[in-house]
């Protein structure tokens, strides 16, 4: 049980290099409410897991059903919360308090996206301003050249 909470922990690994196992992963497990298979089976929150394949243990700062306000990641955005809920209690209001729930970080991946959104806007703005020369020396030898030519040569 332990090992597989552990190595649930680590699901997010980096999938570009499955070799570098040193790393922490880019969506850390910060908090699970899971069954507790090693006690009384009672669903309550996993402080910690020591295993042979290495130990997890969670963000004190971002712990609780309702995250605390000490969590130093936005709720909103950089927190994401897993709920599983077993098919039988799916139709029925007699176990709606089964269920589990993890809560990764995922600011790493709104960092990374920030970033690539930022780098298309210099692109865009690069192309914007590249067009707009372009088109303005294309007007100008167009039409504002041969409109000045003939106004001269009216003159």
């Amino acid at each position: 049980w332990k090992n597989v909470v552990y190595l649930y922990s680590q699901v997010s690994q980096s999938e570009l290099d499955p070799s570098d196992q040193e790393t922490e992963p880019p969506k850390p497990l910060l908090w699970l409410h899971v069954p507790d298979f090693l006690g009384t089976g009672v669903i309550r929150q996993l402080d910690s897991v020591e295993t042979e394949f290495g130990s997890w243990q969670q963000d004190s700062r971002c712990a609780g059903v309702v995250v605390p306000d000490e969590c130093p990641y936005r709720a909103s955005t950089e927190l994401l919360e897993v709920t599983y809920t077993p098919f039988e209690c799916a139709e029925t209001q007699d176990c709606d308090k089964v269920k589990a729930t993890a809560r990764f970080n995922i600011a790493a991946t709104g960092q990374e996206d920030a970033k690539m959104n930022l780098l298309k806007t210099i692109v865009v703005c690069i192309l914007l301003g590249t067009m707009s020369n372009l088109f303005q020396s294309d007007t100008q030898e167009l039409v504002i050249a041969p409109i000045e030519k003939m106004v001269n040569i009216i003159k």
